[in-house]
């Protein structure tokens, strides 16, 4: 069995991607900020604290930045680019969750604000071009590791997957610019004019679910944003959870067996990224789902037990005579 590259100490961690680490830094700084702001600032915005929408952009990228920094300590070839790409992402990313979080103290909204004060008409601008930044690189760094092979079978596919299912997320944001916008009131009474928005069949701001304050009345497209962008992480959960078992679990020792349950859970997940796009598209909220919705749901459930059935019945054969050790 392989072992993984993962760092296990601060030494190692020090060798990950500079950039990227700095701007994880400043985004668990800015949670920290804001989740200060959550409790002494009672501004809102759509019914929600005015620091509730940045504090969650700097967990997501947070989180991201981390995953995408120890991918980048990996050998691999074609590190020269995607440690610059990887720079690129740091920087535009600091910029744009930054302006979020001004746009978040002034009390107003960052995304598809058509507000013609000199603040907000040169920050549209910096944000607007800054996005497809963060996509164009991530898009290019799948691009150059997706045909390598990484570390052992499971975790390469892992990482494979991971990649498309974020930029596949990330290429998921861009329907929201095809949304009707409203003009809303900001966190001092005034009217704002959105060009867009995330709703589908019901008004940006109606009521939401705790915390991430999805649609509960109709559509919505943040879900399919955040199920594909943090697909890598439940990739990688998945690889690095089999490889711990199969240090007690004699059928998981070998890598063909777990990177073919791997490939199961990547296609299952793709699978509900699809679902849920389809459900937001058709204006159905996430908790109300129609019988069609349930169905499929169930589908691709059976689906994956079926095929995860078809590779465990041979590894257990196999296995035979070397009994798990749970």
């Amino acid at each position: 069995m392989t072992t993984y590259a993962a760092p296990q100490h601060l030494r190692a961690v020090a060798q990950w991607h500079r950039p990227l680490v700095l701007m994880v830094v400043s985004m668990i700084g800015l949670v920290l900020v804001c989740a200060i702001g959550l409790v002494v600032d009672d501004r809102t915005v759509l019914g929600e604290s005015v620091w509730l929408k940045p504090l969650k952009f700097g967990f997501a990228f947070a989180m991201y930045g981390t995953t995408l920094a120890w991918l980048l300590s990996l050998p691999h070839r074609g590190a020269k680019w995607t440690r610059r790409l990887g720079t690129v992402f740091a920087v535009t990313g600091f910029v744009d969750v930054g302006f979020i979080a001004v746009q978040a103290a002034r009390g107003t909204f960052s995304h598809f604000n058509t507000s013609t004060d000199t603040f907000n008409s040169v920050g549209q601008i910096i944000f607007t071009s800054g996005v497809p930044g963060l996509f164009l690189a991530n898009l290019l760094i799948a691009g150059i590791l997706v045909w390598q092979k990484i570390a052992d079978r499971s975790l390469t596919r892992a990482i494979h997957a991971g990649l498309v299912l974020a930029v596949s997320g990330m290429a998921l944001g861009y329907l929201m610019g095809f949304q009707k916008g409203r003009t809303v009131l900001d966190a001092a009474g005034h009217d704002v004019e959105l060009a867009a928005g995330h709703s589908v069949g019901t008004p940006i701001g109606g009521p939401g679910m705790p915390i991430t304050h999805w649609s509960t009345t109709g559509g919505d497209l943040r879900i399919p944003h955040f199920v594909g962008l943090h697909g890598i992480q439940v990739m990688l959960a998945t690889a690095f959870a089999l490889a711990v078992l199969s240090s007690r679990v004699a059928w998981l020792r070998s890598d063909r067996t777990r990177a073919a349950l791997v490939g199961i859970v990547a296609v299952g997940y793709s699978s509900v990224l699809v679902l849920v796009t389809w459900q937001a598209l058709r204006g159905q909220a996430l908790i109300h789902p129609d019988h069609v919705t349930v169905a499929a749901f169930a589908t691709i459930l059976a689906g994956m037990a079926i095929a995860t059935s078809a590779v465990l019945k041979p590894a257990l054969m196999k296995a035979k005579g070397h009994p798990a050790t749970l």
